[in-house]
């Protein structure tokens, strides 16, 4: 590949939008780049050349030397009434290379590729029939397991059956939200669970679960997966159908499909698959966006047929309301505040040594977490440092508290980076996951919570100690209409330190805390979610709507 003025050409049509937005064409050509500059100082000539009538006229161009990683040349867009471009990319000078560089290169282009293909999946998942189609296969799958499992074809005998409520849990691995939302789901299930979960690893039923017969059956593609494994896990789910006494699953923030479309699609049809074999289904406490994706809306429609939908706070209701779902939408409140932290035994709440210590001094304290969806917000990074700076100079301690540790995302990535800007002994970071009982513990001495994981806050409610919440999906603003207080939503684009401190002097001033009786009163809508309907065995419909029995 060595000699100059060597072309390397890659054509890629778009076409654009109305809107005129840049289109694949343009995103190749800033992956190309940032590839070569990464590792070569050299220049580079970026064309976009319109094609008409089988001549190709250029349209614009740049270049420039690119030192290292520095400096990023974006491919310029053609004309938006222009429907085609081909981006040509111009190396001029480069170097000798060899079959590393062409293996980059080859890896460069697969990935745009690739890129381009989830799109365009994506956009087929979104439209109002795929999941209808992908409804219709699940129910056939579902059906042959069933048929398996009431013929006994390869039945493992010490399978448990028989008056189970079968709950279907959320993604977990290290999310301590989606473990509190389980431990909740199992303790007021009301009898044995069989919890569907992606891995065995996903969870940890606690001790104080174990009384209750927990089994836990992992199917990896069931809500994760289209193909064959996801064929398989419907079929296995079929083969433990029978004798289930009700199906339950946690919706929290996973149904409207702005997070993963196919596992929302999939969770839709779970509950509609139990739903249509007159088995008692429901979506227990899930926040619905104004931006659902319009199959999940279509899925929505077609299960509130055959299963009650709790939505968890009055904004998600309206919207669902809106959508077209009515008679099937009931208003409970997020499930974890029927958590049983607050009653469990002292042992089970008992923190590590080194927090221990901290939270039992004579001192006050306000928790902070840093959500690793937003972690990466340079302007987000300087209100938190803000947030520090003044409350250490009033002499308030703090606790940098992870809510989510993953490979991905992960919340204590920004807070060691937030914690290595201050050599301060009233600043103390936890490191690894705790139990949701243990961070009830610590929240329950606090004076506030600052936090970007919305499941801290609903923990933190429950022990009585305010908190405000960055806003990143559209969910926290019905959280705080239960709580009253509806300034603890905080935009993450908004003046984050200001408002913050504005809410911390209610608290001080006892004008926005928890009361007891609010408490009682979240408790008691929560639970509502778990009250086992009126269902008729000959029509697939509840005889009552949910607005009805929940009144």
């Amino acid at each position: 590949m060595a000699g100059s003025n060597r072309w390397f050409v890659d054509r890629c049509r778009t076409v654009h939008s109305s809107s005129g937005r840049v289109g694949p064409c343009a995103q190749f050509c800033e992956r190309w780049t940032r590839f070569v500059a990464s590792r070569h100082r050299a220049s580079f000539q970026v064309f976009h050349r319109q094609t008409r009538g089988g001549a190709i006229h250029t349209i614009g161009g740049r270049s420039g030397f690119i030192p290292g990683r520095s400096r990023r040349i974006a491919g310029r867009s053609c004309d938006r009434d222009r429907c085609q471009d081909v981006c040509v990319i111009r190396r001029c000078n480069p170097p000798d290379s060899g079959r590393g560089a062409s293996s980059e290169m080859l890896r460069s282009v697969l990935e745009s590729l690739l890129s381009s293909l989830k799109s365009g999946a994506r956009a087929i998942l979104e439209q109002p029939l795929a999941f209808l189609a992908i409804h219709g296969l699940n129910r056939v799958v579902f059906a042959a397991g069933r048929v398996k499992r009431q013929s006994g074809i390869g039945h493992r005998g010490d399978r448990r059956q028989g008056g189970r409520v079968l709950i279907v849990a959320p993604p977990g691995g290290g999310n301590i939200g989606d473990q509190a939302l389980v431990e909740s789901a199992v303790w007021n299930a009301s009898g044995p669970v069989t919890l569907v979960v992606r891995s065995v690893n996903d969870f940890q039923i606690p001790d104080w679960l174990n009384p209750l017969d927990v089994d836990v059956v992992p199917l990896p593609e069931l809500i994760y997966g289209l193909g064959a494994g996801h064929m398989r896990d419907v079929f296995e789910l079929g083969t433990h159908a029978h004798g289930m006494s009700r199906v339950m699953l946690v919706g929290a923030d996973i149904m409207d499909g702005n997070y993963n479309l196919v596992a929302s699609l999939n969770r839709w049809s779970v509950t509609g698959l139990f739903g249509r074999a007159s088995v008692p289904a429901a979506v227990l406490g899930f926040s619905w966006s104004d931006r659902a994706r319009p199959s999940c809306v279509t899925a929505a429609r077609t299960v509130n047929k055959h299963a009650d939908l709790w939505l968890r706070d009055p904004v998600s209701l309206s919207r669902m309301v809106s959508a077209g779902v009515a008679d099937g939408a009931g208003l409970c409140a997020d499930i974890v505040f029927a958590h049983p932290a607050p009653d469990l035994a002292a042992s089970y709440r008992t923190l590590p040594a080194e927090i221990r210590d901290f939270v039992t001094a004579e001192v006050e304290f306000v928790v902070l977490n840093m959500s690793g969806l937003v972690g990466s917000d340079a302007d987000l990074i300087g209100h938190y440092v803000r947030v520090v700076e003044r409350l250490r100079s009033a002499g308030i301690s703090i606790i940098l508290l992870p809510h989510v540790v993953r490979a991905t995302k992960s919340d204590n990535v920004y807070l060691r980076d937030l914690a290595a800007r201050f050599d301060d002994p009233g600043i103390i970071l936890v490191n690894d996951l705790l139990t949701p009982s243990q961070v009830y513990e610590v929240c329950r001495g606090g004076l506030m919570v600052l936090t970007g994981r919305m499941h801290l806050a609903v923990l933190a409610s429950l022990s009585g100690t305010p908190s405000s919440t960055l806003s990143t999906q559209g969910k926290v603003a019905g959280l705080y209409e239960h709580l009253r207080s509806p300034d603890g939503a905080i935009e993450v684009d908004s003046d984050v330190s200001r408002i913050f401190f504005e809410r911390l002097e209610k608290v001080v001033d006892q004008t926005g805390g928890v009361s007891p009786e609010l408490r009682r009163h979240l408790k008691e809508l929560a639970l509502k979610a778990f009250i086992l309907p009126p269902f008729r065995s000959d029509t697939s419909e509840p005889v009552h709507s949910v607005h009805e029995r929940a009144s």
